[in-house]
């Protein structure tokens, strides 16, 4: 109950999808859509955001994941920035690709909860 205040559900679309197609006993929707632009769709009153980055559901996928972000994980930037020089792909032109990397820390694995699709 301590990481209930800030939870929030991270999942794939095809996860959506499913979960959007429950109903309770009353034969209610359990996904409630946002009427507010910019505001995500809630399930079970806590809000929803769809992330790419989720597996796909299929049979024994972690496609679903609840809690609060902010005290289990830590997202640091490492202080070195990356540039490559791209002098092939774009002949005669010569483009520079950048890139930073990032760290993500688990601070503590009690305020996530991994849901697990069945068979």
């Amino acid at each position: 109950s301590a990481y209930l205040r800030n939870a929030k559900f991270v999942m794939s679309r095809s996860a959506a999808l499913a979960v959007a197609k429950l109903k309770d006993k009353d034969d209610h929707y359990l996904w409630q859509p946002s009427v507010i632009a910019g505001e995500p769709d809630k399930l079970f009153n806590y809000p929803v955001y769809i992330s790419d980055s989720m597996p796909t559901v299929a049979a024994g996928s972690n496609s679903i994941i609840f809690g609060d972000f902010k005290k289990a994980v830590r997202l640091g930037m490492n202080a070195n920035t990356y540039i490559v020089r791209d002098a092939i792909t774009a002949f005669p032109k010569v483009e520079l690709l950048f890139s930073k990397l990032f760290d993500i820390t688990l601070l503590d694995s009690r305020a996530l909860k991994i849901m697990q699709f069945a068979s």
